[in-house]
């Protein structure tokens, strides 16, 4: 009895037998932890399954039948769904708009609670996609050519990734369901100006001054002292090209158009009879002082008998001054044009050299052809078509040449989408079912080469003119004609005011576009080799709609993948489910 007594009383050994009876839940709880897990795992495989194959299901043609859905979901199953995942079939598909669901199940083989005679665990996933009633746009692709675009970017130029880009890009928009047959695209490359073309547009053209009606049309000619041939022979500037073109047929009008007086020049208005100045003057780089010859020639301060050997010059300050684009002599054969004595601003606003002239000189000393074309560099735009060959045989024509004036690339790549400006071609914009959309791509910033106190113009001319034109009036203004600058700008007297009053533009360029609704992207291409400094990344950040569609591109690879990225962006499919 005393044996059975200490037995029972013995304590020694419970921690073991206690930690044995707990242990074996503890185990199975365990299990089933690694099983919950795995199987959670399998689940979210399989949701990720299932949503891809619903995108690519509704990434095909809304035309597409159930049956090729059906076809295509069956060819998707081994790429996307995990091992022994099936789908539930036939396919959930509704209508208008198409919604496709996506149902799969899966099978986990336990590992520990088998024990419990739980062998299977069941896990399934759903998914469902709309593909967004197709929508119409109006895409203006406005694309940077400036010489600078000749570099290294990557394994070719940065123009032959901006051209594969844009490409890819058209193609894209082609072939989304997203984008309606009904979506255009116009494509606006620019360098220092913008061309139209020549064929289609010209004197006769209605919103082009043909006729000199506009105050800037001659501030760089003088008849005053011409005979009446010459008034009677040149009534506009299409009148000088005429003449010119027999000297040098690239000397025929090349389609660029100088910008117009502020406040017209950053509103997307067409012209009006009651304003002559609100007419587009077709861009005409006068022939500057001195003897036609190679680009950076100087004239120098002349004594009167000079003037028996050729022209002379008086009154010159500074005494010798620096012209790049003196491509006719200032004189011509005929009797009332002959040699003379003259200042700089005379001679390089005489009119009557412009007839029947005869000694001329062709050359490219400064990278860009000189002539009566100097500053226009770029291929014609294209307005707004649906033709996507033509858009794309554009983009493969373009070449690198010329400086760079984003403000006139943006305002003409909104003119082409605008239903009030000179082309008249985007719907109106009270009209919401058409997006309007710009997507500007630049490697550079706005630049206007000045070269203050060389000689009388301050500046080599552009779009903008001159800082300084022959008659004296400004780019800034002056009492007598209004300038080209926003309003309270000082007249630039170095390359960096030149700029900051271009960015002036931009910047309110910009905004006045959206202000229409017109989403507006920007992309800047900035290769290490060739950056684009802080200030530059910063106008297209504030010219963009947000700051996430200011995009910047550091390579080839990464400028391809920024236009694929807007034009995803644009019309981007969505799980909704």
């Amino acid at each position: 009895m005393k044996m059975l007594r200490r037995f029972r009383d013995d304590r020694r050994g419970n921690i073991a037998i206690l930690f044995a009876l707990v242990l074996m839940p503890l185990i199975f709880l365990l299990g089933a932890t690694v099983d919950y897990g795995r199987a959670s795992t399998l689940r979210a495989q399989l949701q990720n399954s299932v949503d891809g194959i619903a995108l690519s299901l509704c990434q095909m043609s809304p035309q597409t039948s159930n049956a090729d859905l059906e076809a295509q979901a069956a060819k998707l199953l081994t790429s996307y769904m995990p091992e022994g995942a099936t789908l539930e079939r036939p396919l959930n598909i509704g209508t208008d708009p198409r919604t496709i669901t996506v149902k799969g199940s899966a099978v986990y083989q336990t590992a520990f609670v088998s024990i419990m005679r739980i062998n299977t665990v069941e896990v399934g996933a759903s998914s469902q996609c709309a593909t967004p009633m197709a929508q119409t746009f109006e895409i203006a692709l406005a694309l940077d050519t400036t010489g600078s675009m000749k570099n290294a970017g990557g394994s070719g130029t940065k123009m032959a990734a901006a051209q594969d880009a844009a490409k890819k890009f058209i193609d894209y928009v082609a072939s989304k369901p997203i984008f309606s047959p009904q979506t255009r695209i116009s494509v606006v490359p620019f360098a220092s100006g913008v061309a139209v073309d020549p064929k289609a547009y010209g004197p006769s053209t209605s919103w082009i001054d043909g006729s000199a009606r506009s105050a800037y049309h001659w501030n760089n000619v003088d008849f005053s002292a011409a005979s009446e041939l010459v008034k009677k022979t040149i009534k506009s500037r299409f009148d000088i090209f005429d003449q010119l073109k027999w000297l040098d047929p690239a000397w025929s009008w090349a389609g660029c158009l100088e910008t117009l007086p502020y406040p017209l020049n950053v509103q997307d208005a067409a012209p009006t009879q009651e304003n002559p100045n609100s007419y587009f003057v077709p861009m005409f780089a006068p022939d500057e002082p001195g003897i036609a010859r190679r680009s950076g020639g100087y004239i120098y301060e002349s004594r009167p008998n000079d003037v028996q050997t050729g022209d002379a010059y008086k009154n010159l300050s500074p005494s010798r001054q620096a012209y790049y684009n003196s491509y006719l002599t200032d004189h011509t054969p005929l009797p009332d044009c002959g040699t003379k004595y003259m200042t700089a601003p005379e001679a390089e606003t005489r009119a009557c050299k412009y007839f029947k002239p005869v000694e001329y000189q062709s050359s490219m000393d400064l990278g860009v052809p000189n002539g009566p074309n100097f500053g226009c560099t770029s291929k014609p735009l294209q307005t707004l078509t649906k033709d996507t060959a033509r858009l794309k045989s554009l983009i493969d024509s373009l070449s690198p040449s010329g400086s760079t004036n984003i403000f006139d690339g943006f305002m003409w790549a909104w003119r082409t989408i605008s239903p009030l400006s000179v082309f008249a071609q985007g719907v109106p914009y009270r009209d919401t079912s058409v997006r309007k959309v710009i997507v500007l791509m630049t490697d550079g910033f706005n630049s206007w080469n000045t070269n203050a106190g060389m000689n009388i113009n301050d500046s080599l001319f552009g779009a903008m003119g001159y800082l300084t034109n022959g008659d004296g009036t400004k780019v800034a203004g002056t009492p007598a004609l209004a300038g080209r600058l926003v309003s309270g700008t000082a007249q630039p007297t170095s390359d960096a005011k030149a700029r900051a009053a271009l960015d002036a533009l931009t910047r309110e360029a910009c905004i006045n576009a959206k202000a229409r609704n017109i989403t507006v992207f920007t992309i800047g291409f900035n290769v290490p080799n060739d950056p684009i400094d802080q200030d530059g990344i910063a106008l297209l950040r504030d010219c963009a709609s947000t700051p996430s569609q200011a995009y910047v591109a550091n390579s080839s690879t990464a400028l391809i993948a920024a236009f694929d990225d807007i034009a995803q962006s644009i019309g981007k499919l969505r799980i909704i489910h």
